[in-house]
């Protein structure tokens, strides 16, 4: 029986009747059986692949082609159920994101001054007498 060596210094046993099927990626020799290449695990007989779709197809979720049990089903229901739960937390939460955006326009804005609409003196008023004010 013939041998031949491999890459790597080892003797491999070959028999006439067994031809080597080539690996179509880095040309290694590997038994006819064998379904994945022995040095780069690439497939001996790689099956049609059908071509991929066209990006606007996989945009929207609804025309994608599905598995029989891709779990589409639950992952509408988890979508509805996010999408309930932001809506209903928005609707509780209005008067507070109103007083947040309140105090923030507050505190980023300019200070206005502000102007009296009347002054009056304490001795003006009734039943207050003039006092002499002193210091200390």
């Amino acid at each position: 029986m013939p041998t031949t060596t491999s890459r790597s210094g080892s003797p491999l046993a070959s028999t006439p009747s067994s031809p080597r099927v080539p690996c179509p990626a880095c040309g290694t020799a590997n038994q006819p059986g064998r379904r994945f290449c022995r040095r780069c695990a690439a497939e001996l007989k790689p099956a049609a692949k059908p071509d991929p779709l066209p990006w606007w197809r996989t945009v929207w979720p609804f025309r994608r082609r599905v598995r029989a049990s891709s779990g589409g089903v639950t992952r509408f229901l988890v979508v509805l159920a996010v999408v309930l739960a932001l809506c209903a937390g928005g609707f509780l939460l209005m008067p507070a994101g109103r007083a947040l955006i309140e105090d923030t326009r507050d505190k980023l804005g300019k200070a206005k001054p502000v102007t009296p609409m009347s002054t009056e003196a304490s001795a003006s008023v009734p039943g207050h007498r003039r006092r002499t004010p002193r210091t200390g």
